[in-house]
């Protein structure tokens, strides 16, 4: 299937649902590859998910998915993505995993 077109389905599916999904882990741990192709997006996903459930057997269950995700988005130097990815980053340290503030430091 076409990438751009999962991931816009995705996002939309995530608007509608306020972040919620079955299966997440499996949706995150597959979005790293799609970061290459909508970097913006992903950054988006990322957040809605997040914000979503913040549940915090799922945040540490998701721990693993989200440092690669974090990772790879801020490689890619697209501003307008990383910006995106530091809120939720905030956002996450605001709930008490502050440990992806490590992001942050890093250049």
């Amino acid at each position: 299937m076409d990438q751009v077109w999962l991931l816009s389905r995705l996002l939309n599916v995530l608007k509608l649902t306020k972040g919620k999904l079955e299966w997440t882990h499996k949706v995150l741990e597959r979005l790293s590859q799609f970061v290459d192709v909508d970097t913006l997006q992903c950054a988006q996903v990322v957040d809605l998910i997040v914000r979503g459930d913040p549940a915090a057997w799922n945040i540490e269950y998701w721990k693993e998915h989200l440092n690669r995700l974090f990772d790879a988005i801020k490689n890619t130097q697209h501003h307008e993505a990383w910006q995106i990815c530091v809120r939720t980053i905030h956002f996450l340290g605001e709930h008490g995993y502050r440990s992806f503030g490590e992001f942050l430091k890093r250049n």
